[in-house]
């Protein structure tokens, strides 16, 4: 159904608020650059008018936390047709850049500068490395628009019923005593496209066992997860909001990213900020009561947004650094937690099942 935007205020009468038109050319272009978050809290940019092999422009290229591509096109005064084919079109190009092409688009991006590093801006941004593995393995395309014709809207259900990541933001301004709100709506749940970011030829029955991402590092320590049964997870939601997936009796598999994979255990209590998860087999103490190597955002435990998140975990096995399992061709994924779809998933589980004499 071709989407429509109006907004009432609930005053004086319900008066309605009138719409500016957009210039797409310059408004909102720039402002997408300028705000990414207006997109996704989680999107950086690094190309805009990137040229293509048949020099085609794509509008603004960005990519997210998890590695994914980000193509952006505006819809301007293109048909649906023309929009949603130009876009196939840019993906078909990106789909083959290695890790060194994307590095130099981000350079060119920051106008050659030589101190201008994806990787650098990438933690600087995210508060966390950019695997290499991870970048470009998968896309999510996005059209822009003010509106949407019912054609448009049947070639993009159909994209997404066969796995192609394609979704519609719509933009619209509305004037409201002498100021400009912004308004915005994605045609499909944005969580709904980025599943549909795994191929379909590489797509598996989901095994009902989940993957889990620690960070070992300053913050947090592998041995604390190991000695005292837990995972955890911090410094904003994206990190943390993965953890509330995970329910009594779930099987998690923990991978340390450029690690491995070294523990696999069963969820013991629901998720909860690290200053109410309680250890009840070391006299109910919290994770800053106990004699830990990590921080775990101590800083920040009053912050439920940046606060560390636990999750207890009874462990079946579990393996030091030096014995982590890591082989070519084994699943990765840097949400927090995740249920993998996919035949690397499979493939992970063979390996780790028959590693550690676990059925």
């Amino acid at each position: 159904m071709p989407v429509n935007q109006r907004i009432w205020t609930l005053e004086d009468g319900y008066k309605e608020l009138n719409t500016i038109r957009l210039n797409f050319e310059y408004d909102l272009e720039n402002l997408i650059e300028t705000r990414p978050e207006v997109i996704d809290d989680n999107l950086m940019l690094i190309g805009r008018q990137v040229i293509t092999s048949n020099q085609g422009r794509i509008d603004l290229l960005g990519i997210n936390l998890e590695g994914s591509l980000i193509i952006i096109e505006l819809k301007r005064d293109k048909t649906p047709r023309d929009v949603i084919a130009q876009t196939l079109d840019y993906a078909s190009w990106i789909v083959d850049l290695s890790s060194d092409d994307i590095s130099k688009l981000y350079q060119k991006y920051k106008g050659n500068d030589p101190n201008a590093s994806l990787s650098k801006d990438y933690k600087t941004k995210f508060n966390k490395e950019l695997e290499e593995e991870a970048i470009n393995s998968s896309h999510q395309l996005i059209i822009v628009a003010s509106e949407m014709d019912s054609s448009t809207e049947r070639i993009t259900n159909y994209l997404n019923r066969y796995s192609i990541p394609v979704n519609i933001l719509f933009f619209s301004i509305f004037e409201f005593e002498g100021k400009r709100l912004l308004s915005r709506t994605w045609f499909i749940d944005p969580q709904e496209t980025i599943e549909n970011t795994t191929p379909p030829s590489e797509k598996a029955p989901w095994n009902e066992e989940f993957y889990c991402s620690f960070g070992h590092d300053d913050n947090r320590s592998w041995n604390d997860a190991v000695k005292y049964g837990f995972v955890s997870a911090g410094f904003g939601q994206w990190y943390t909001k993965t953890l509330k997936m995970l329910s009594i009796g779930d099987r998690i598999w923990v991978n340390i990213p450029h690690t491995g994979y070294v523990g696999v255990g069963t969820v013991s209590t629901e998720c909860l900020i690290a200053k109410n998860q309680k250890f009840e087999l070391f006299e109910n103490k919290t994770i800053f009561e106990l004699n830990t190597e990590g921080k775990y955002l101590a800083d920040f435990k009053d912050d439920v947004e940046k606060s560390e998140y636990i999750v207890l975990v009874k462990w079946e096995k579990t393996v030091s650094l030096e014995q982590a399992v890591s082989e070519i061709g084994m699943f990765g994924n840097q949400n927090t937690i995740c249920r993998p779809t996919s035949q690397k998933w499979l493939f992970s589980m063979k390996i780790l099942k028959s590693r550690w004499n676990i059925q």
